[in-house]
């Protein structure tokens, strides 16, 4: 685990096809503690048709404080 760069949060992603490119997609939300920075996101993708949406009792580093459920879960959508 090491700081995240800011770099993400200020450059945008130019797509140059369809979000995903045509790959199946899921939206796993990591709710324990919920973070309010991404509420909007959230709300934007849940019940969007072509994106479920689950959620993770876990923290944001889910592949640290509950591998084997992200395991499960990430099996399940591929």
């Amino acid at each position: 685990m090491t700081p995240h760069p800011f770099a993400p949060f200020d450059q945008k992603v130019r797509w140059g096809g369809p979000l995903g490119s045509g790959v199946p997609r899921t939206y796993i939300d990591c709710t324990q503690p919920a973070l309010a920075v991404l509420a909007t996101l959230k709300d934007r993708y849940r019940g969007k048709p072509g994106w479920p949406f689950v959620e993770l009792k876990t923290g944001h580093d889910a592949m640290v404080s509950a591998p084997e459920a992200l395991t499960r879960l990430l099996l399940e959508a591929a």
